[in-house]
């Protein structure tokens, strides 16, 4: 709890809501939005309503970047909120995708799934999980491959393209700053079409088992039920960041959100990559991580009990040692990051690079890629324009 005066105590959520009160009192003065009523019963779709002023980053945020010494590494600048995405129809070619078929997917009102009462669930434990029937999803369009998606909501909320240098999935930070790639995957770089943006996220072909424990654990601590069909629905949440001068727009999947509609990552367990799940929190801003604790030793099949929910703020994952390690990494992101940028100017705009990490001594190599091209990350040129715009030439 906080005071004003001395006087007045509030909460977080209400201190959030004055910033943002304060933020916007001149903008609504000098607007009004003309607000789509079809738009505001479904939430889903794009409204032609004025766009209001970008948001301030989350106090939240900023003390978490503090609390592991990362405040002059990672600088956030805006907070630009969440938006859903709705994947509509079948399995299809991102290139084959129509602007209408992208904005249909699009929900700027959609919010993250709120999480159920912990403590009341935390007495009905030991649970052991279910054997259900499993639901498997490709990560291809409209269920992946969406890094347009999150350009285009940026540019609908205010935010002008033309300042923005990359583009990270939640995954980028995490790489850039320990080198350490998903055997199965590829961290890959690409100039988005049509504008200055690049890319820089984590490509993979795999298949998502929703019947997983992993996926149990998510559905329920958000109250839901883990034999009813899950929700394919995604939540995005979007800041944008100063890393070394650079303007980085992260676009992190959003688990759920807490009493005070703030971001909240969801893990059935820690493994041994803290760093990782802490990075991974950083890039979708969550502040706090909801985990739980399992029983995998039991000799009987199917009997994998949750024994245990915790919740932990992200302020304080931060033990000295990590504190330690993450600042270091931090200096990677920076270093490396900036000799990406300085590799721009011979990117083909057609071409799609993956970035390769020297274990000896660390250092970045790009390759131009065998089996991926801009066809598979983005869509035809027609479409990009629809959404986006022309945008000016860097100069």
């Amino acid at each position: 709890m906080s005071q004003i005066a001395g006087i007045l105590p509030i909460n977080n959520a209400l201190m959030k809501s004055i910033v943002t009160l304060l933020y916007c009192s001149t903008f609504i003065i000098q607007n009004a939005c003309a607000l789509d009523g079809k738009n505001i019963a479904s939430g889903r779709g794009i409204n032609n309503a004025v766009s209001p002023p970008l948001q301030p980053p989350d106090p939240d945020l900023k003390d978490a970047l503090k609390s592991f010494g990362l405040e002059n590494i990672l600088n956030p600048i805006n907070d630009l909120g969440y938006y859903g995405w709705i994947p509509d129809g079948d399995y299809r070619p991102i290139r084959e995708v129509s602007a209408p078929e992208i904005k249909n997917s699009i929900c700027l009102k959609r919010l993250p799934r709120k999480l159920d009462d912990l403590q009341a669930l935390q007495k009905t434990l030991p649970r052991a999980y279910e054997e259900i029937e499993k639901v498997l999803v490709e990560n291809k369009y409209p269920y992946g491959q969406t890094s347009i998606a999150s350009l285009y909501v940026a540019k609908e909320k205010g935010l002008d393209l033309n300042d923005v240098n990359f583009l990270f999935g939640s995954y980028t930070l995490y790489a850039l700053g320990f080198g350490d790639i998903d055997p199965n995957g590829k961290l890959v770089l690409a100039k988005v079409p049509e504008t200055n943006i690049t890319l820089i996220t984590r490509y993979k072909d795999y298949t998502q088992d929703y019947s997983q424990l992993g996926m149990q654990f998510e559905r329920i601590v958000l109250g839901e039920d883990v034999k009813d069909p899950p929700s394919l629905d995604n939540v995005v949440h979007l800041q944008l960041m100063d890393i070394v001068g650079n303007k980085v727009l992260l676009a992190g999947e959003v688990d759920a959100m807490d009493d005070e509609e703030s971001p909240v990552e969801i893990k059935s367990r820690y493994g041994n990559r803290p760093l990782h799940i802490i990075l991974q929190m950083i890039s979708s801003g969550c502040s706090q991580l909801v985990l739980g604790k399992n029983d995998f030793n039991s000799n009987c099949a199917g009997s994998n009990q949750l024994t245990r929910i915790s919740t932990l703020a992200i302020r304080d994952l931060a033990t000295a040692t990590r504190k330690k390690l993450l600042k270091r990494r931090g200096k990677l992101i920076q270093s490396r990051l900036r000799w990406l940028r300085n590799q721009l100017h011979d990117l083909q705009p057609d071409q799609v690079q993956e970035v390769r990490f020297n274990k000896k001594n660390g250092r970045l190599n790009l390759v131009t890629s065998r089996d991926l091209s801009i066809e598979n990350l983005f869509p035809n040129k027609k479409t990009i324009l629809e959404l986006l715009g022309k945008n000016k030439p860097r100069e």
